[in-house]
């Protein structure tokens, strides 16, 4: 519990939204908190002997120091209340139960201080599929950038071996800490077509075209999805405007033509639109 506030303290401080503590790990996450302290949330295991581990979840930053802080303080913050306290009985010269305990409090949380920051590549399991790491494994991805990298190789394999739901564990990983590289958000986008979560896709491709220029295959993957949620005549406009950059994209053509085929008979003067429905019935999405 020390610990989780240690961290929270700080994310209340240096980031927006509300600062979530995990006491224990739960098989699934509740949509409400157990217990509110304004924008402070708490989520307690059923079962309190689950209660010895926990996490903490917060916004981004958006700089390296204020992580840094969020990430130290569990382990000193815990550290500091259990000195101070050990201090506080050796100063009133307390015996008995009470300074043995508050002793071993202090013993323990040293030697959490090194079982938390000595980084650790075993990942720390969270309901819905997440993951994260211990603190010092933090520390190294937000100090040497390219240790992310050791996960976005593993959600490209795992695309390329068509294990759509692994490979949106990792790339939801890096989304959550904050990085929003340019192929990891294409890659994002087309993980969760796979698995067919079109419903989230808007929010990445916005992200996306806010910081990078679109191109003509990521308005074919967005058309794709208005198409699927049954908006078709916006499909078709995000078609039209993909194939003005790219006008012999197969099928592309092809699902525009599957997409005029549900508006009626307008479509039957658009030469493109002929070209696309004669191609036949509307294709996949593939990644470019």
């Amino acid at each position: 519990m020390l610990h989780e506030l240690g961290h929270a303290l700080p994310a209340l401080v240096f980031t927006k939204g509300v600062v979530s503590i995990y006491i224990g790990v739960p098989e699934q996450e509740n949509i409400d908190p157990d217990r509110k302290l304004g924008r402070l949330h708490f989520w307690f295991a059923k079962s309190p002997l689950k209660w010895l581990g926990g996490y903490c979840v917060h916004g981004v930053t958006g700089s390296r120091w204020k992580t840094t802080v969020i990430l130290l303080n569990g382990a000193l913050f815990t550290f500091a209340i259990a000195l101070a306290a050990t201090y506080a009985v050796f100063f009133l010269d307390l015996h008995g139960f009470i300074k043995t305990l508050l002793m071993l409090l202090t013993v323990q949380a040293g030697i959490q201080i090194m079982t938390n920051l000595v980084p650790s590549r075993r990942r720390v399991l969270l309901p819905g599929g997440r993951y994260t790491y211990n603190d010092g494994e933090q520390l190294r991805r937000v100090w040497f950038p390219r240790a992310r990298l050791d996960d976005w190789t593993l959600g490209v394999q795992a695309v390329q071996r068509d294990e759509f739901g692994a490979a949106w564990t990792y790339f939801k990983h890096l989304l959550d800490q904050g990085w929003r590289w340019d192929d990891l958000l294409r890659y994002s986008t087309f993980t969760l077509v796979k698995l067919d979560r079109h419903s989230e896709v808007w929010g990445l491709y916005e992200t996306h075209r806010a910081n990078y220029p679109s191109k003509a295959s990521d308005l074919f993957t967005l058309a794709y999805v208005l198409s699927k949620l049954d908006r078709n005549e916006e499909a078709i406009e995000w078609y039209r405007n993909g194939l003005v950059l790219e006008p012999e994209h197969s099928v592309a053509l092809s699902n525009l033509g599957y997409s005029l085929g549900f508006t009626g008979p307008a479509w039957g003067s658009d030469r493109t639109a002929k070209r696309g429905h004669q191609s036949g019935r509307g294709h996949g999405l593939r990644l470019e």
